[in-house]
């Protein structure tokens, strides 16, 4: 993709120029960040439930396959910061660091089996002002490094929907509820697709996409993303 290939050189830049620095508070980092040790304390990981199967395996179909959408990390503090600077300020940079991190970070297990990982649509309305497609730019890079087939054109966006931000619950739901489908020529049947986006909040998107894949006949559908809100805390998305 372009878009990732700027942000990749764009990282390169920065590297070369400046020391790599934490996404939340700005201290040069140690090691390979994306957060200095001190902010790296506020950081929630979800990963625990991977390292438990890891130590447990188990015959069946992987949990998230058709299962509750998973997440690396909760939605707060430097999480948080740095998804909406990239998000809405494009520090392209910071996407970058946040996009490795993830590459380096996502348990092996939470892609077993999957065959084509697709990024959450924006209208063409929203991805001309926004510039880049979020969860395109997050996740294509952990494809490439883990061998998985990258469809950023498999989901369409059917029509365009309000800002999820300032909406309720059931708004949300109602919201985007038919506003995806599958692309025409694309093919899903038989197959375990992974949907990704950058954050969860009460999951209604995720739901109309997992909902449009298994209407075209996929096999199996997991949702993952960068950060999920903790149970009761607003988010932006």
């Amino acid at each position: 993709m372009r878009f990732a290939v700027l942000v990749n050189l764009l990282a390169a830049l920065r590297d070369f120029a400046f020391p790599e620095a934490c996404l939340c508070c700005g201290r040069r980092l140690p090691d390979r960040g994306p957060f200095c040790p001190a902010c790296h304390e506020e950081v929630t990981l979800l990963t625990a439930e991977a390292d438990a199967a890891a130590k447990n395996p188990r015959p069946a179909e992987p949990a998230f396959l058709d299962g509750p959408p998973k997440a690396l990390a909760l939605y707060q503090g430097p999480v948080a910061q740095a998804v909406r600077d990239f998000k809405y300020r494009r520090q392209l940079a910071g996407g970058a660091a946040l996009a490795r991190w993830l590459a380096r970070e996502i348990p092996p297990a939470w892609l077993d089996r999957v065959d084509m990982v697709a990024p959450v649509p924006l209208h063409p309305r929203r991805l001309l002002s926004r510039g880049f497609n979020q969860a395109a730019a997050l996740f294509e890079p952990l494809t490439r490094e883990r061998g998985l087939v990258f469809a950023p054109r498999l989901l369409v966006r059917l029509r365009h929907t309000k800002p999820q931000v300032s909406l309720s619950p059931q708004e949300r739901r109602g919201n985007v509820a038919g506003a995806f489908g599958v692309r025409p020529g694309q093919r899903v049947a038989g197959k375990n697709v992974l949907i990704v986006d950058d954050v969860l909040t009460t999951g209604a998107t995720a739901a109309e996409c997992r909902a449009a894949l298994k209407l075209a006949g996929a096999a199996g559908v997991g949702v993952l993303t960068v950060a999920r809100a903790a149970e009761g805390a607003a988010q932006a998305n």
